[in-house]
């Protein structure tokens, strides 16, 4: 004899799909109760690296243990911020436990950063940044050098007295350059005249001109130098010269 299926009766099913959706919805609650325990338990961590006006404040109703129940009422916002997080309520046979989390107060206004304090300028420092200009350095490499702005250098050397700036030790450099070369120039060409100028020969006959003018030099007291210099004979030929033209009068060299 077959068995016979009793006819499934609507609420019988309807039951058992309510008691399916109300299991679901609690494993659904037991979920969001450990991810709130989860986030209290890192609020608590981050508050015992924070100061105290920029704690989390985290408040609870399961228990009764942490919380005034008065603040949790529905919509009323916690800590002074928003409103309050609160988890959907599940079974009521819990007895109706709901979490709600402040919302996070806005932190306090830094401090603003003291101004950085100025380096005062000693005479040392004067002196060493005057030194690395006359060294032709230019304003970037001083400012490099003595550990200070560019702007700070240039302020600093216009309120020193007679300090020579970089510009002004270039254009002494090219001035001196430019009165070397032109000596060196002068040089050059005087070098060149007289390499031009062909030498008096020695076997050239003395005139009555050159013998008036070596023996009035001589009897002025002029060095012999001076004498042959202007000449453009030696020394010794002028003396031999001078004394020829002494000894046929009897005269003294």
């Amino acid at each position: 004899m077959k068995d016979v299926q009793a006819p499934t009766c609507p609420l019988v099913a309807r039951h058992a799909a309510l008691l399916a959706e109300q299991e679901r919805l609690q494993e659904s609650l037991r979920e969001i109760q450990s991810d709130l325990a989860e986030l209290e338990d890192v609020m608590q961590r981050a508050n015992a690296l924070l100061p105290r006006q920029h704690q989390f404040e985290i408040t609870q109703s399961a228990d009764g243990q942490r919380c005034d129940p008065s603040s949790l009422s529905d919509g009323a916002p916690v800590g002074g911020g928003g409103p309050a997080v609160e988890a959907p309520p599940g079974d009521r046979g819990d007895g109706g436990s709901r979490q709600a989390i402040a919302p996070i107060e806005p932190a306090a206004a830094l401090p603003p950063k003291p101004a950085p304090k100025r380096r005062t300028w000693t005479d040392a420092d004067c002196a060493k940044m005057q030194e690395l200009v006359l060294e032709g350095h230019d304003w970037l490499e001083v400012a490099r050098r003595m550990g200070r702005s560019d702007w700070a250098c240039r302020a600093k050397a216009g309120k020193i007295d007679g300090f020579i700036r970089p510009n002004e030790v270039k254009a002494r450099a090219a001035q001196q350059l430019a009165e070397a070369e032109q000596a060196q120039q002068q040089q050059l060409a005087a070098e060149l005249q007289t390499m031009q100028t062909p030498a008096v020969s020695h076997a050239t006959p003395w005139s009555d001109d050159e013998d008036l003018a070596l023996m009035s030099g001589r009897e002025a007291g002029r060095p012999w130098q001076a004498i042959a210099d202007e000449l453009g004979r030696s020394v010794k030929a002028c003396t031999v010269r001078y004394a020829r033209l002494r000894v046929p009068s009897g005269g003294n060299l």
